[in-house]
């Protein structure tokens, strides 16, 4: 379980090109936009609490995440588009 979320949080780097430290913490757009396209690509695999024992993010913002995930997808075209090309990549590794 531990080695597929790494796995994909490196893909997750090597597509963004931001630290792992930048995509949990910091509150940059760019940053904030990798941290849900990352936790909303992975969530249908993962409970809320296996995700922030993973990622030491808390539950509350692990669900906020998954919730809202759709919605910035929705109103964002180049979210949206970054967001389905690392779902399909995600949904690669886990099958």
């Amino acid at each position: 379980m531990e080695e597929l979320y790494r796995l994909a949080l490196q893909m997750m780097v090597d597509a963004c090109h931001i630290s792992e430290e930048d995509i949990m913490k910091r509150n940059l757009e760019k940053c904030v936009n990798a941290r849900y396209i990352f936790f909303g690509s992975i969530c249908k695999y993962y409970t809320d609490t296996e995700l922030s024992q993973l990622s030491s993010l808390s539950r509350a913002l692990i669900n906020k995440i998954r919730n809202s995930v759709d919605r910035k997808a929705r109103n964002s075209y180049f979210f949206r588009n970054d967001f389905n090309n690392f779902k399909k990549r995600i949904a690669c590794l886990f099958q």
